[in-house]
């Protein structure tokens, strides 16, 4: 199951821990949603939404009687929210700061509810307001360094929090939320190190043993993320998270029996989740029981369509039920566009044409089989016919960056430099943080003789991976074409240094 780890489901990091006091509580919800849409685990959705809708009826009563109750519109506000009615919750939010502009709380929730809706400026700046009228509250630091999160500043929102736990040494939000943040990073040590000193303030509390079992993950010790994911479910028995995220970590020790049992019981706390139905599904699968592993993943599939992982997943428990039984297994899209896969990576794109054919012939609106005819027609040297294939994958997934620079790659070999540009820069648009993105963008440059442009592209795929030798090679060509001899000899040579120069 390797598209699948502990926290992809609204992984445990993006969870906020209860804050001190209801108002407190219910900004760390708005930040910090449940993973599972927003409602709690084991709560029917439309038991929730009726619960909500009463609430509203009341709060509209109580405002008709006192239009200038500013708690009733704060809480007619977060009603609001629960209901997905972001517009009005915001407009409701701001009703209460405007009736009481003194108050620090009702500048956080506003600023919570503005991080929630994507206006992340707007959300900086009432948090900073509330910052500023209530100075000594961990809350707002912590609301402050989400936010800068979720701008993109790490590094400063790090800071608020270890300002916090220098200013609130007993509080563990801001370890755990230190924890989270860099989890993200990618800094998993320090990672742990924060969750660690989270789990030791709050030794009770469920979300900081699921963090810490999150990073421990990540670190390849699975045996000890899953002690602290079932510490997790010990603690909070009605969270389908901490079940899901142990069954994850069953299923890589290859303990597929005792993964299904935490599985079957995320999914009835939390009947709604596609990822939970798909990693049972191939828990099941693992321990041989296709015929329930095929109806689980019907389950996933009906709930997220989108899910190539669990079609994937269905088609190999289809292939085991069938020889289970003594058949042989039917045509199946995985299997298929995984044989052309291999015949491409060892050269022969001249006999993955017909496992590709049969593919698309079963399902003609999936983008893989298509992006794979256009590479082995590209192998083969049909040019033309491997843009068609690729733009057919681009309009069958046109978020995927990955078609977008196979595209673009086809119409470079046709001379199409225009072409593969634009095409290259959809792909960097979609996937800024890669380096081909950036180098596709470049050699299309390159190739249109735009060389200043084209080494800035190459600089810019550097500083995301300064140890790539082809980009080195690459930027050298380049300025070796702008005239500049000397700085294009130290390229070639710390391409060498690293090992390759073509």
């Amino acid at each position: 199951m390797p598209a699948r780890s502990p926290g992809r489901h609204g992984r445990a990091a993006a969870r906020g821990p209860g804050g001190r006091g209801s108002r407190a509580r219910r900004r760390e919800i708005i930040i910090g949603a449940h993973p599972c849409g927003g409602r709690m685990a084991g709560t029917p959705a439309e038991e929730a939404a009726a619960r909500l809708a009463r609430r509203l009826d009341d709060l509209d009563a109580a405002i008709g009687r006192n239009p200038e109750d500013a708690a009733a519109h704060r809480d007619r506000a977060e009603t609001l929210l629960g209901l997905g009615r972001m517009e009005e919750a915001l407009e409701a939010f701001g009703r209460a700061v405007t009736l009481q502009p003194k108050r620090a709380s009702y500048h956080a929730d506003l600023g919570a509810a503005l991080l929630l809706a994507g206006a992340h400026e707007a959300a900086l700046d009432s948090i900073d307001k509330a910052a500023e009228l209530d100075p000594g509250t961990a809350d707002i630091r912590i609301d402050r360094a989400r936010v800068l999160r979720a701008m993109g500043r790490l590094d400063e929102s790090l800071e608020s929090l270890r300002e916090a736990a220098t200013r609130w040494p007993g509080d563990m939000r801001p370890w755990y939320t230190a924890a989270s943040t860099l989890y993200e990073l990618g800094r998993f040590d320090e990672a742990l190190v924060s969750a660690d000193r989270s789990v030791e303030l709050s030794p009770g509390n469920a979300e900081t043993h699921n963090m810490r079992g999150t990073a421990l993950q990540a670190l390849g010790r699975h045996g000890d993320a899953l002690a602290e994911f079932e510490e997790a479910a010990r603690l909070r028995p009605g969270d389908a998270q901490p079940r899901y995220n142990a069954g994850v970590m069953l299923f890589t020790m290859a303990r597929y029996g005792e993964a299904v049992v935490r599985l079957r019981k995320a999914a009835e706390l939390d009947p709604d989740s596609a990822d939970i139905h798909a990693c049972l599904g191939s828990s099941l699968r693992g321990a041989g029981r296709h015929a329930e592993a095929i109806e689980s993943l019907d389950r996933a599939i009906r709930l997220d369509p989108t899910d190539d992982f669990a079609r994937a997943e269905r088609e190999l428990a289809v292939n085991g039920h069938a020889l289970e039984a003594g058949r042989d297994p039917p045509d199946s899209y995985y299997a298929l566009t995984e044989t052309a896969a291999s015949l491409l990576a060892t050269g022969r794109p001249a006999e993955a044409i017909e496992p590709l054919r049969r593919a698309i012939e079963l399902e003609p609106g999936r983008a893989r089989a298509h992006s794979g005819m256009g590479e082995a027609l590209m192998g083969m040297g049909r040019g033309a016919e491997s843009v068609e294939s690729f733009e057919r994958a681009v309009g069958l997934e046109p978020a995927n960056h990955l078609w977008h620079h196979r595209l673009g790659t086809a119409l470079g070999r046709l001379g199409r430099h225009e072409d593969a540009l634009a095409a290259f820069r959809r792909a960097v648009a979609l996937a800024p943080g890669l380096v081909h993105t950036r180098t596709g963008v470049a050699h299309a440059l390159s190739s249109l003789g735009r060389h200043a442009e084209a080494l800035d592209e190459y600089d810019r795929a550097l500083e995301l991976n300064p140890a790539d030798p082809s980009t080195h090679t690459s930027r050298a060509r380049a300025l070796e074409a702008l005239g500049r001899p000397a700085e294009a000899k130290e390229a070639y040579r710390r391409a060498v240094e690293i090992g390759h120069v073509d």
